[in-house]
């Protein structure tokens, strides 16, 4: 038997519903591959277990493991903001960029770090995306034709390829600062827009025209998961972007100034 926890369909309520497989061939993927992955399944049947709603695999029942459709990133995107998970900061201490050289200076083998820095500035002469072939994870390039398609070179053609943030910028703390590469998962979260949206549903099809929304980074301080590289700079994997703190609306009658005597009306 194998279970699976999974968003219910009402996503943004964070409710869950768990899906019973009794026969492993209903569901040959390995559970560390699965994880965080969008799963289609038809053809179950709704029981009850300790009072609780779940669904039951059946003769009938087929699991596809990210199902070939164009929505897939967009859903993924989605899905993972509902995630409990602990904050970069709380995994590991905050170092400043000049303290992340000196420690990769002297020991190249040390290339996890974690800081806080500001986005300053973006590089506009470079490709902002790239896109992938879902089944080997291989990059994909573009074939000009009369109906424009992306190509793997082992797989062919990519009907619906991954479209995946590489933004190259320049961040800066206090202490120094150094060229970035925001990579995607970074970029979803800075941003709230999967790659997918900017791309297909924005229209922004050109890798080496930066789109002006990509200009929204900057400026941004957030806590950044980063991995050192080998010319000194930086690729952010993960960010914690702080909560926007609203003002609050002041009350019109304790905020309201009262007129001395002399300049009341009537006087």
């Amino acid at each position: 038997m194998f279970s699976s926890l999974l968003p219910h369909t009402y996503w943004n309520r964070k409710n869950v519903i768990e899906i019973t497989f009794w026969m492993q061939t209903m569901f040959p993927y390995e559970k560390e591959k699965a994880v965080g992955q969008l799963l289609a399944v038809t053809a179950t049947i709704v029981t009850t277990f300790q009072d609780n709603l779940q669904l039951e695999s059946t003769d009938a029942t087929t699991a596809v493991l990210n199902p070939p459709i164009p929505e897939l990133q967009s859903y993924i995107y989605k899905f993972s903001k509902l995630e409990r998970s602990e904050t970069v900061g709380q995994r590991k201490p905050l170092l400043p960029i000049a303290e992340i050289k000196a420690k990769y200076r002297q020991d190249t083998t040390r290339t996890k770090f974690t800081c806080k820095a500001t986005v300053t500035e973006i590089t506009a002469d470079r490709k902002w995306f790239y896109v992938t072939c879902p089944k080997c994870k291989g990059k994909v390039h573009l074939q000009r034709a009369e109906i424009p398609r992306f190509v793997c070179e082992d797989d062919g053609h990519v009907p619906n390829p991954t479209f995946m943030y590489c933004v190259n910028t320049t961040i800066e703390d206090e202490s120094d600062k150094a060229k970035a590469v925001f990579f995607n998962e970074a970029m979803e979260q800075m941003l709230e827009k999967s790659c997918y949206d900017m791309v297909v549903k924005d229209g922004h099809t050109d890798p080496e025209t930066t789109p002006a929304d990509i200009y929204k980074i900057r400026g941004k301080t957030t806590v950044m998961d980063i991995s050192m590289k080998q010319d000194n700079s930086m690729a952010v994997n993960k960010v914690e972007v702080p909560p926007a703190i609203i003002p609050s609306t002041p009350d019109p009658k304790t905020a309201a100034t009262k007129r001395s005597a002399p300049d009341s009306p009537g006087t």
